[in-house]
């Protein structure tokens, strides 16, 4: 029985650090100086690949080394390690440009 209960804290105190990893880095990915729109822009490209605000409110993909900078259309991509992702990344932001904002 005491084991059964160490292994149910332990599993426990699992959990809360998973949580609490993954909630600090939800809260990294929320920039308050970007529009809404451009915030939901972060948080889809996120869902996909791993990428960060830099620079105030730039798009960092750490996977290979790109940029996305203000306006954020397809033209707005700098570097990239990885031609195909970058292509990627460019369909998305022109799918993303063609949308109308959300009132």
């Amino acid at each position: 029985m005491k084991q059964l209960a160490e292994n149910a804290q332990k599993t426990l105190e699992e959990r809360i650090e998973k949580s609490v990893r993954k909630y600090k880095q939800y809260l990294k990915g929320i920039n308050e100086r970007v529009s809404p729109q451009i915030q939901r822009l972060f948080d889809d490209l996120s869902k996909q690949y791993l990428c960060e605000w830099r620079e105030g409110d730039s798009i960092y993909f750490n996977e290979f080394e790109m940029y996305i900078r203000a306006p954020y259309g397809p033209e707005s991509c700098e570097g990239g390690s990885d031609s195909k992702a970058k292509q990627r990344v460019q369909h998305i932001l022109s799918e993303f440009a063609a949308k109308p904002a959300p009132n």
